[in-house]
């Protein structure tokens, strides 16, 4: 049965676009519509506002088409834009419009034959626990024999022109006002649907033009010039560095394909090369910027990272007065923790996944606002007489460095994925002592099925339960080293793929940053070996 193939990772689905139970296609999107409106139905009366928008890739406007017709149907005031639009703009227009929920048919970052749908909430961010559980039943109720009535009722549209909105309020929240930024800028949208978008934004803020990647302006859900259209694997950002070369740029910027993620290199003249911040280092920069440049200071100030992120954000958070709070991972969380914190004065959120988030119109990460605030980073830097790496070595020296590392495999074999689940089972339920010959002091546990969250404290006769967390199960085991490292194990919500999360403090090694690679490498070993060892195979053959 297709709906028992159907399962929400991280607020949505996505699969290889084709015939079959397994594949994505015209039949999932028209169930998922069907569950989706009849969920709601319960919630909201008739006539409530449901956003509907799309990205680049192939059939995406006939699956947004289908999804509004059958979301209409059900009685609700439907709006689907007109044309590719990023998922933070539809974030956006449901919190403008006050709607119920929506719905963006992307597959994100994914390589160009994936499709998917991210399920919005009323409160502009992905859904998250209980309502997505909530959404995953009534799903599964739809009847087998489903075939979506004729379409009858109207559509409305958000055309070219609504633009303007979205771009004008978020520019309110920008640190900077409005100014030519005084060097030159290149970008790419890899194929994606941001372009327009951002460049828009871009000539509203800073009054100039960006040097635009051509091959990789216009939407196309081939992206012929790339793997996959993420800016988080070096390769993507090629063609924008060439040009960025070309035209003597200080720094270059990119989206992803649904124009969420970021990516950015800045130019190092010492070096003859471009200098790539990781994105922990993304998220630190940016939150220090935001927090040093506050008009106004309140003791209620907080900003936002993952539990898997970096650790050097909580000592930036504190040397500018404000807190710092952790999340599940998924940026759906961050946004979720903003809207259930009214009382607190939001600042900004990120995580290591090259996602950031600040102010209050979009409730999901936002690619083309955050790519303006590294504009307006790079031009504060510049009036400082440093560069941005400059200031992140600033940061290192004045709170310690921090090595953050993400590592992941992937499992394309059933065999393969099976033992490193297994591994990770074993880990949970014989945690370890020492890694690498480091005392474990503390271990997080995110899903125990005797206790819920759970944190285990080390004792000479093993590890006791102590405390219960206060988040939502995950599957995640996260361990807190004697030496003030952090590790953090988990499974891919959407991918066949096992993700390990290292932040290693330079103090284990005296400071010498190769030295302390070295001691990286020690860790990643036995973590690995822990987990049962399993080779990645992502070569290898699909299962």
């Amino acid at each position: 049965m297709a709906a028992e193939k159907l399962s929400f990772g991280t607020g949505g689905i996505r699969g290889i676009r084709g015939a079959g139970p397994n594949k994505f296609n015209a039949d999932v999107v028209s169930r998922v519509a069907e569950g989706h409106a009849r969920h709601l139905k319960e919630k909201a009366s008739q006539g409530a506002g449901f956003m509907v928008a799309y990205d680049a890739r192939h059939q995406s406007k006939e699956f947004a088409k289908i999804y509004a017709e059958v979301v209409a149907g059900h009685g609700f005031s439907v709006t689907l834009c007109r044309e590719p639009r990023p998922t933070p703009f539809l974030s956006y227009w449901i919190k403008k419009k006050s709607c119920i929920g929506g719905a963006c048919i992307t597959a994100s970052h994914n390589p160009g034959e994936y499709s998917g749908i991210k399920v919005y909430a009323a409160t502009g961010g992905q859904v998250v626990h209980p309502e997505d559980k909530e959404i995953m039943r009534a799903i599964d109720s739809v009847e087998e024999s489903f075939v979506p009535a004729a379409f009858e009722g109207s559509i409305d549209y958000l055309e070219a022109d609504d633009d303007r909105a979205y771009i004008e309020d978020v520019a309110t929240t920008l640190p900077m006002s409005p100014q030519k930024p005084g060097f030159d800028v290149a970008f790419t949208a890899l194929h994606g649907c941001a372009g327009s978008l951002f460049q828009k934004f871009y000539r509203h803020l800073f009054q100039s033009e960006l040097h635009i990647v051509e091959e990789q302006f216009l939407p196309d859900g081939d992206f012929p010039t790339v793997v996959q259209p993420n800016p988080e694997i070096p390769s993507t950002m090629h063609m924008v560095e060439k040009l960025g070369r070309e035209k003597n740029c200080e720094i270059v910027l990119a989206t992803d394909g649904d124009g969420d993620r970021i990516g950015f290199a800045e130019w190092d003249s010492a070096k003859n090369k471009y200098w790539y911040p990781t994105g922990n280092e993304i998220l630190v920069l940016l939150t220090d910027f935001l927090l040093s440049e506050r008009k106004q200071k309140s003791e209620l100030d907080y900003c936002l990272k993952t539990i898997v992120s970096t650790e050097l954000t909580d000592s930036v958070a504190k040397h500018h007065g404000a807190s710092c709070r952790s999340t599940l991972t998924g940026f759906k969380w961050i946004a979720d923790y903003v809207e259930n914190n009214p009382e607190l004065s939001f600042v900004c959120g990120g995580e290591e996944s090259f996602g950031f988030l600040f102010g209050r119109y979009v409730s999901d990460k936002d690619g083309m606002s955050s790519l303006a605030l590294i504009v307006q980073l790079k031009a504060w830097c510049r009036d400082q007489g440093m560069s941005i790496h400059g200031k992140m070595e600033a940061i290192y020296a004045r709170h310690g460095y921090f090595l953050d590392r993400v590592d992941s495999r992937v499992f394309k074999s059933a065999e393969s994925l099976g033992q490193v689940k297994q591994g990770l089972e074993s880990l949970r339920k014989n945690p370890p002592q020492l890694v690498a010959g480091y005392k474990v002091e503390k271990i997080w546990d995110l899903q125990n099925d005797q206790y819920g969250p759970c944190e285990m404290t080390a004792n000479p006769r093993g590890f006791s339960l102590s405390a219960s967390l206060n988040m939502p199960a995950a599957n995640v085991l996260q361990f807190y080293l004697a030496n003030g490292s952090k590790i953090s194990v988990r499974p891919s919500g959407t991918e066949p793929k096992m993700k390990v999360y290292y932040s290693l403090p330079a103090a284990i090694a005296k400071g010498d940053r190769g030295a302390l690679t070295e001691k990286f490498v020690e860790i990643q070993s036995h973590v690995w070996s822990l987990l049962g060892d399993s080779r990645d195979d992502s070569q290898g053959v699909d299962s």
